[in-house]
Order: structure tokens, then C-alpha cells, then sequence
């Protein structure tokens, strides 16, 4: 589904402020499953922003805990809007239809924000309207190493922006990761694009800055203002995530085949990085056979660094495995995951 197959959504949503002359309104879209343990904090971040104009949507995608009763109780500029169980891209799209501003930021359920972060995106937003996308640097925390008050850390946001504007899509190519609570986004160019990619269940974020930014500028702010909390679980973090990566990529080189064209190389380079991580998850895993098979597949796209010893790992990948495992819950005191380095 793409934002015009979802707009049945909006009839449901409660009534906005509307636009006023002066200072863009900003919607905030965060899309919400069953996350009525950390809603609260997303909408308060939202609250907490030094920028003024701004309206809060939170999509129920068919959640069967408190998310509605959460969203609704922390009152303010606070709009609900409830569809059935469809996914975070459907969700997003439902948020782009409903938004009432010209600017869009996405915050997801469970992160949060730096209080100045609109504030800083906005300006450089208004101080350059050929820019049509701007995403902050991030500050990740995995709560199975690290407690929910070590994240509650103050990030002090310097007085001067440092930020880059780019032309091309190469410097996005490279480091395409920019985490979807982290963008602010023309609404017309959203919706001119056809919001996000239902289709894709992982790196539909990707695949949405290609096609927003694709002819356009785009910007990046030097500062970690938004805050991830990566739990253990998250489709990122599973083995089958590369494989919608790669699916990103050939979509990228499909819809722009004269960067791919020109860029070959560095094509051929990132197919080999995704399959470099895939296998060494593989392997971690104890998957061989599936390290092996991956091996072969590379071979279309290069040689990866230490092929023979990485073929050779992958027989003994099983055991180690069990080893590795037979290790840790012998050294781990019940109930406490193991730290890494540990």
C-alpha cells in the first residue's frame, strides 16, 4: 500500500492546529505496536522540543496492549489514529497522509529525542529550501547491556550546527544507515515519492532516503540527537535482514541506472559488505552451510578478504557454536547477560 490507499486512516484522527504564516508546523509520525512500555517517553521527548510549532500523530498499528490508552492520556497536542495490524511502513504512510504540516519528522515508539533537535533541523531546513531531508547523528543503546537509567544520559547539543549538504547519492550509498527517528522530511516530497515501501518488512528506511533524496539535496547534522534504544529481537538484528539489504540495493540500481552504472565498483563493494556480515553472523550462529552458500553467491559481485579461511571456518562453525554457548551459560549468573567484552 502507498499513502493513497491509506488515507481511509485519517478519519479517525482527532482535529489539528492548521498551518499559520511564520515557522513551518512540523508533524511528528511515530508509528506504535504494542509499545505502551515506552511510548510515554517518545511523546515526552516530542513535548520536551524547544521548537514551537509542532503536532504529534501516533499510529495504533493494531495493538493489543495499553498503546491507545497511553497515547490518550498524555493529552496535549496528541493525535491517535488506529488501523488495523499492517506494519511500520503502513503505519508511516498512514502518518504522511494525515500529516498537517509542511515538515515531517518520524519518531519511533520506543527512542526518543534530544529537546533541540527539531529546533536545529528546522533552521537548516528554512536556511536552505533546496534541501528536501535532514537526519541527526545517533546515540544507540542496547538495554540487554546497558539499564534504562545509564541511557538517560544529558547530550549536549553545541551551539554552532555542524552539517554537510550533499548533491549526490554516492555519500548516502556509502553510509546509507541514517535511523528513521533521526529525519525530518519535506511533506510534498514524501508524498510525491509514495511514502514507504510496504513490500519490504526491513530496510524500507533505506530504500525510502534512495528514492527522497534521488535529483535532490540532502543534509546531515553532525550531532547525536536522537536516541535508539536497539532491543534484542528487532528484525535488524536477525539473520534475514541482509537479504532485504541486497533487495534494497538492486532496487536502488534499477531506479538509477546511470549511478549504478557510473558507480559499479562501489556497488560490487557494498553487495560484498552485506555479505560479509551475513556470513559472519552465519557463522556465529553456526550455520556452515548457509556461510558456504552465501560464499558462492558473493563470487558474483568479487572476492571477499580471507575467502579459504572463512570456507574453512564455516565446517567447524556448528561446534563452535556449542561451545560458545556451553561456555557462556557456565560463567553467566542466572537471569544476566553477558556483557560484551566480558
Amino acid at each position: 500500500m502507498t499513502i493513497s490507499d491509506e488515507r481511509s486512516c485519517i478519519a479517525s484522527a482527532l482535529p489539528t492546529k492548521t498551518e499559520l504564516p511564520g515557522r513551518p508546523l512540523v508533524s511528528v509520525v511515530i508509528p506504535a505496536y504494542n509499545c505502551g512500555e515506552y511510548l510515554k517517553r517518545a511523546i515526552v521527548s516530542v513535548f520536551e522540543q524547544t521548537y514551537p510549532r509542532t503536532e504529534c500523530i501516533v499510529i495504533n498499528d493494531g495493538s493489543t496492549d495499553n498503546t491507545a490508552e497511553i497515547a490518550m492520556s498524555c493529552g496535549g497536542n496528541v493525535q491517535l489514529v488506529n488501523q488495523a495490524n499492517a506494519g511500520a511502513s503502513a503505519a508511516r504512510n498512514c502518518g504522511i497522509a494525515a500529516a498537517k504540516g509542511s515538515l515531517i519528522a518520524f519518531l519511533d515508539a520506543d527512542d526518543c529525542w534530544h529537546p533541540r533537535k527539531l529546533e536545529k533541523q528546522v533552521s537548516l531546513l528554512e536556511r536552505h529550501p533546496e534541501v528536501v531531508l535532514v537526519s541527526t547523528d545517533l546515540k544507540t543503546y542496547k538495554p540487554e547491556y546497558a539499564s534504562e537509567a545509564d541511557a538517560e544520559i544529558c547530550i549536549e547539543a553545541s551551539g554552532t550546527d555542524i552539517h554537510e549538504i550533499y548533491t549526490d547519492l554516492l555519500p548516502l550509498f556509502r553510509d546509507p544507515y541514517l535511523g528513521t527517528p533521526s529525519v525530518v522530511v519535506r511533506t510534498d516530497r514524501a508524498r510525491e515519492i509514495g511514502g514507504f515501501d510496504t513490500t519490504l518488512p526491513i530496510a524500507e528506511d533505506v530504500d525510502f532516503y534512495f528514492r527522497a533524496c534521488a535529483g535532490r539535496s540532502y543534509a546531515r547534522l553532525k550531532e547525536p540527537l536522537t536516541i535508539i534504544f536497539q532491543r534484542s529481537g528487532s528484525l535488524t538484528r536477525t539473520l534475514p535482514g541482509y537479504q532485504y539489504n541486497l533487495e534494497v540495493i538492486d532496487k536502488v540500481a534499477r531506479s538509477n541506472p546511470e549511478f549504478a552504472r557510473v558507480h559499479a565498483n562501489e556497488f560490487a563493494k557494498q553487495r560484498l559488505l552485506i555479505y560479509s556480515r551475513w556470513i559472519e553472523r552465519s557463522l556465529y550462529a553456526g550455520r556452515g552451510h548457509q556461510a558456504r552458500r552465501l560464499l558462492r553467491e558473493s563470487r558474483a559481485h568479487g572476492r571477499l578478504d580471507g575467502y579459504r579461511h572463512i570456507a574453512l571456518k564455516s565446517f567447524c562453525a556448528w561446534p563452535i557454536a556449542i561451545m560458545r554457548r556451553w561456555v557462556h551459560s557456565a560463567k553467566l549468573p542466572s537471569g544476566r547477560p553477558m556483557r560484551p567484552g566480558s
